[in-house]
């Protein structure tokens, strides 16, 4: 695909066949807040932010284990890895305790 994509203030992204628009983002602060009031999915909904943030996790995890390493997905754990397992969660101090699932 070539060419740029602009982002208009409705949200939606359309080709502009050259790279002489900058990109425009919306604005996330505000979406948030209208999609507290309308009871709407946010433009930067929290899932796709998770796994977002899972990619640049694991690439570190790798990168400090020196080794490669399966994750899976559905569990969130590594597969047959108890040490990295480790790495993917910390111990709370009382009172921030998170309950046991």
């Amino acid at each position: 695909m070539s060419g740029c994509w602009e982002w208009p203030p409705n949200g939606w992204a359309t080709s502009t066949g050259s790279c002489t628009v900058r990109y425009r983002a919306p604005r996330l602060d505000r979406n948030w807040i209208e999609c507290i009031k309308w009871r709407e999915t946010p433009v930067a909904d929290v899932e796709a932010g998770a796994r977002t943030a899972t990619i640049a996790i694991l690439r570190n995890l790798a990168y400090w284990n020196r080794r490669p390493m399966r994750f899976d997905p559905q569990r969130w754990r590594f597969v047959d890895d108890a040490e990295t397992n480790t790495w993917l969660d910390y111990e709370r101090r009382d009172p921030w305790q998170l309950p046991s699932v």
